[in-house]
């Protein structure tokens, strides 16, 4: 949707990941799609069960943006809980209060990338702020 946030929450969006993206988690790490122990006992070893991926990102937590931010805002929104509600056909949903993932940040650098996979939550939402580049960063 364009302009789904105005283009000066965008701008406060971005720059407060900026000051935050130094300093973010990274990860680089193999794991299977549904996120599972490896296990050669449950299906063959080349079964897509058992596939591994290379998952590499870098995360900025929740509670590393400001509490003040146009991001938590709208994380901690009505609307969005109810367009939320509305699309999935939910009746009452939550917001997360994991103190880390709540409302988290992937940031990509070049040659990272973040491996298909099924999420532990129901269903989770999310938006980019901020376009690829050519390189793929």
């Amino acid at each position: 949707f364009p302009e789904f946030v105005s283009p000066s929450a965008l701008a406060s969006m971005l720059k407060d990941c900026a000051v935050a993206e130094d300093e973010a988690f990274a990860t680089d790490d193999k794991h299977t799609p549904h996120q599972l122990p490896l296990d050669p006992n449950f299906l063959p070893p080349n079964s897509v069960r058992n596939l591994q991926m290379r998952t590499r990102v870098a995360s900025i937590a929740y509670d590393e943006l400001p509490k003040e931010s146009e991001l938590v805002e709208l994380y901690r929104h009505p609307t969005l809980l109810a367009l939320v509600s509305a699309i999935t056909g939910s009746e009452q949903i939550y917001l997360s209060e994991d103190s880390l993932g709540a409302c988290s940040v992937n940031v990509f650098r070049p040659s990272y990338a973040h491996s298909f996979h099924f999420d532990e939550s129901e269903f989770s939402t999310t938006i980019m702020i901020r376009e690829a580049n050519v390189e793929g960063s």
